[in-house]
C-alpha cells in the first residue's frame, strides 16, 4: 500500500499534475482555497481523508516553496514522503541535484539522483 502511494504521488509531481493555487493578487483567496480543499477531504471515506489532506499539504508546500507545510502531515511516515517529494520537485524545477541530499526516503532520492 505504501509503495503504491509512493508511486503515485511521484507520478502526479514528476507529470506536473498538482494544481498551483496561489493568486499573488489576492492571498486571502489563497488561503480561503487551501481551507475548502481541506475541508473537502472529510467528505471522503475514513480511509481516505489523512491521504487527501497530506497531498494538499505537499500542493500547499509545493506552491508557496515551503517545506515547512509538511510538518502537518498526518503521521512522521507522510511528512517525510512529503518532504522528500517536495525536494524531488525542487530539483526538478531548478534542475539542481543539491536538493537531493535534502531528500530522506531512498526510492525518491534515487530517482532524483537518476534525473
Amino acid at each position: 500500500m505504501y509503495k503504491q502511494l509512493l508511486i503515485i504521488l511521484t507520478l502526479i509531481f514528476l507529470t506536473g499534475c498538482a494544481q498551483n493555487i496561489v493568486n499573488p493578487e489576492n492571498e486571502l483567496t489563497f488561503e480561503k482555497e487551501f481551507e475548502i480543499k481541506i475541508k473537502s477531504c472529510n467528505s471522503l471515506p475514513l480511509k481516505e481523508i489523512k491521504n487527501c489532506k497530506d497531498n494538499i499539504l505537499l500542493q500547499q508546500a509545493i506552491s508557496l516553496d515551503d517545506a515547512g507545510y509538511c510538518e502537518f502531515s498526518s503521521s512522521i511516515k507522510s511528512s517525510k514522503l512529503c518532504d522528500s517529494l517536495f525536494y524531488l520537485d525542487k530539483a526538478q524545477k531548478q534542475k539542481d541535484k543539491l536538493f537531493c541530499g535534502f531528500i530522506t526516503q531512498e526510492t525518491i532520492k534515487n530517482i532524483c539522483l537518476k534525473e
